[in-house]
């Protein structure tokens, strides 16, 4: 994810994630490596895990559009993933934000 940031000139950001071990990891990382980048990582927002996956994530929607973000990392799970794209289309906010996503799935896929 550095790569694409330093590919793009990207020096302000804000993330996504999923709360629990990946998303929460991801980030952290993401953090150290772009800090030592000269590139701020400004808000980060959780995908709340006691909350419906529709819940949480118009409450992120909610939170980009207030802070009026642009580039928007995601750490996300591929169902959180898939709810945000629509949620995003559904408001027609699509092209209002520069969207990178670092995805997976909660298991193994079979």
């Amino acid at each position: 994810m550095l790569d694409i940031l330093l590919y793009f000139n990207w020096t302000y950001v804000s993330t996504v994630y999923s709360e629990g071990c990946y998303g929460e990891t991801a980030v952290d990382q993401l953090k150290l490596a772009a800090a030592s980048n000269g590139i701020c990582v400004g808000q980060t927002l959780a995908l709340r895990q006691h909350a419906s996956v529709s819940q949480a994530v118009d409450d992120v929607i909610s939170r980009l559009i207030e802070i009026n973000a642009q580039v928007v990392l995601l750490f996300t799970y591929l169902e959180e993933t898939r709810t945000l794209f629509s949620a995003i289309q559904q408001q027609q906010l699509v092209g209002r934000y520069t969207l990178c996503a670092n995805t997976t799935t909660k298991s193994p896929i079979s």
